[in-house]
């Protein structure tokens, strides 16, 4: 490990999501030592009582600093991919934003749940983004996979965000079949 990724490790581990995990391991250490020097003046063995106390001391803050380090390094590789929207130009967002549109317009259709069939309602069924139960009155957005959403939950799930991760094209919240079209990154 360079110097660089120990300096950044220990970083980590100093913020204050592991701030719980270095109290523990300090009262730990505090109440375990104080066993340990008092059991090896009872039992003679100060070999033993060293290599407790080097256990003890040593090993929880390597692990909390490796944990902190790999899980860092995890959350920026994630943040990294899952921002992708972010590094696209804006004629990119706009090029995806205007094929959406089209693609949204041809292959759903956003009726009445009234006009697209009453049992839905009478079910008690719901909306998949807000878990809210369909209403006779409700707008709602059919998905070429028969799923329906309320018309607000899909403007704001489909329309305000491109798709996630490693993902090109957004995905039906229930059954993940690919709706849309593709995200094009090279734009």
């Amino acid at each position: 490990m360079s110097f660089v990724k120990l300096k950044r490790a220990l970083s980590a581990s100093c913020t204050c999501r592991y701030r719980y995990s270095w109290c523990v391991w300090a009262l730990g250490f505090v109440a375990l030592s104080t066993a340990v020097v008092l059991s090896s003046h009872l039992h003679r063995k100060p070999f033993e009582s060293a290599l407790y106390l080097i256990v003890v001391a040593v090993l929880p803050p390597i692990l909390i600093i490796s944990y902190a380090y790999l899980a860092e390094c995890e959350l920026i590789g994630a943040s990294g991919r899952l921002s992708r929207a972010s590094t696209l130009n804006a004629s990119a967002r706009r090029e995806y934003s205007k094929q959406w549109k089209i693609w949204s317009s041809g292959h759903t259709k956003c009726v009445s749940i009234a006009s697209l069939s009453r049992e839905h309602a009478e079910k008690g069924e719901c909306c998949s983004i807000c878990l809210a139960e369909f209403e006779v009155d409700d707008t709602v957005r059919e998905l070429p996979c028969r799923h329906i959403l309320h018309e607000q939950c899909f403007q704001h799930f489909f329309y305000g965000h491109f798709p996630l991760g490693a993902k090109k094209q957004h995905e039906c919240p229930l059954c993940r079949e690919p709706l849309g079209p593709f995200l094009d990154c090279s734009l």
